[in-house]
């Protein structure tokens, strides 16, 4: 749409209803199978508390580092085994979505990975 003035909740709720009526011709339904939905839920989740416990580490090494650069390098070395732990499990995570994906042949019709 591009940039539009007057916005507010009224207009773009008509906005959203007049592109839903214009394109519901080619709208397709999908029931895709609950319980393997709400496990890759579950897994990318835990992926995201994966990944914000890994920028956290990353984060207060790299401030520590700035301040004192030694005490950040024995910070980096004595969580270097967290941060490889951490990248270990969330490379496990994906691989398993994946399979997920790849064994529920709904899924993996729709899937755009």
């Amino acid at each position: 749409m591009g940039m539009t003035r007057g916005k507010n909740d009224k207009i773009d709720s008509y906005r959203i209803a007049r592109y839903a009526m214009t394109n519901a011709d080619r709208v397709q339904l999908v029931t895709l199978s609950n319980k393997t939905l709400m496990l890759i839920k579950d897994l990318m989740s835990n992926r995201d508390r994966i990944n914000k416990s890994y920028q956290s580490i990353k984060v207060s090494i790299r401030e520590m580092e700035r301040v004192d650069q030694a005490t950040g390098k024995e910070l980096a070395r004595l969580n270097k085994a967290a941060i490889n732990g951490l990248l270990k499990s969330k490379t496990a995570i994906e691989n398993r979505i994946m399979k997920l994906i790849e064994e529920d042949e709904e899924l993996k019709t729709y899937s755009n990975w």
